[in-house]
């Protein structure tokens, strides 16, 4: 456009009301929208993946009699896995020696 060129009185029907409170409410509703596209292809394709395992050709005994130690901080997810690591060796026959220290020194 060049400079002499006046901007026409009326915008096209898109940018009219251009506001901050109807860009504001646009990124409210882009905001909720956006998560929960991105989850539609875990809807889309929703299968039971535990009924896999048994079928699976893998040898879930074969490190038996191994022995793991599994070393981080304490922190809520240290908390939550060492209730489940009998589990683990139960399936799987590996020993798993937790050793979670403090963050601090």
């Amino acid at each position: 456009m060049a400079p002499s060129e006046k901007l026409p009185e009326k915008l096209p029907g898109s940018l009219r009301s251009a506001s901050r409170r109807r860009f504001v409410k646009g990124l409210g509703a882009a905001g909720a929208t956006l998560p929960a596209l991105a989850m539609l292809p875990r809807w889309g394709f929703a299968e039971d993946a535990t009924a896999t395992y048994p079928n699976a050709a893998i040898d879930w005994k074969q490190f038996a009699g191994q022995t793991l130690t599994l070393a981080g901080a304490i922190h809520p997810w240290s908390n939550a896995i060492t209730p489940l690591l009998p589990d683990f060796t139960e399936l799987t026959g590996i020993s798993v020696v937790p050793d979670f220290r403090l963050e601090t020194t």
